[in-house]
């Protein structure tokens, strides 16, 4: 956000803030996710945030909720979160929406769903009202991110959209993948192009360019694969082992 703000959120407290920072930490602005219980699945009995961004018009941010399948959109003005209600994406039951990424462009939205492992593409449509600029979502596909003879426990971790939008990464935790999507970026869709073995537990992805460090949990290890982009291939280029239990990245 602007100097001295920041934009934050609480898994546990189920909480979405604007934090005001300076000489000292004050709550600017605050949204509760009301609960919503979708399964029995302990992701799920009550509201859990789980990813949280400013978009890049600087006006907006999304908040993508776990527990309640609900992604909740807001309007900022004054470093305030006002929810916009009609651009709620609220995914199918028990889908555990985890991370959702958007086209440079800010023409399509990418939402990745940990416990269903798919993920749904969205158009985005901007309108104005007598009250505020506003955004609306519509899904325009639903894809999975495992393989069809695999028949494995999962749930999908890391989602990154590279930096030209030619491709989307997802990682999936069980089948312990890679995987890569390429985009349409007339349309948005989503056509598989390829899927390599990580190591153990893969969660987030970075991304350098067209090359991708993945972090490998339970094997203590980082890897790095690259794309190639006349064969829209994944090749393994590097493997780092004894960094214990990588499960993230700050770039």
């Amino acid at each position: 956000m602007s100097h001295g703000y920041l934009l934050g959120s609480s898994f546990y407290d189920a909480v979405d803030v604007v934090l005001k920072i300076n000489d000292e930490i004050e709550i600017n602005s605050s949204a509760i996710h009301s609960p919503r219980p979708r399964s029995s699945d302990k992701r799920q009995t009550s509201p859990h945030p789980h990813h949280i961004k400013l978009m890049d018009d600087g006006l907006h941010a999304y908040s993508v909720d776990m527990g309640t399948d609900l992604v909740s959109v807001y309007s900022i003005e004054d470093h305030k979160l006002n929810i916009i209600t009609e651009a709620t994406i609220d995914s199918p039951l028990s889908s555990g929406p985890r991370i959702m990424r958007i086209s440079r462009d800010n023409r399509f939205a990418y939402l990745l769903h940990e416990i269903s492992n798919a993920v749904a593409v969205y158009s985005i449509a901007y309108f104005n009202n007598v009250e505020q600029a506003a955004l609306r979502f519509d899904e325009t596909q639903r894809i999975s991110t495992l393989s069809v003879d695999m028949n494995v426990e999962n749930s999908a971790a890391g989602c990154a959209l590279t930096e030209d939008g030619q491709y989307l990464l997802v990682t999936n935790r069980g089948e312990n993948t890679l995987v890569l999507f390429k985009v349409d970026t007339n349309s948005g869709a989503l056509s598989f192009s390829d899927r390599i073995q990580t190591g153990l537990t893969p969660r987030d992805i970075c991304l350098v360019g067209n090359q991708i460090v993945v972090a490998a949990q339970t094997s203590n290890m980082l890897q790095l694969f690259a794309i190639d982009t006349n064969l829209h291939k994944l090749v393994l280029l590097h493997e780092v082992l004894d960094v214990i239990a990588p499960v993230g990245f700050v770039n």
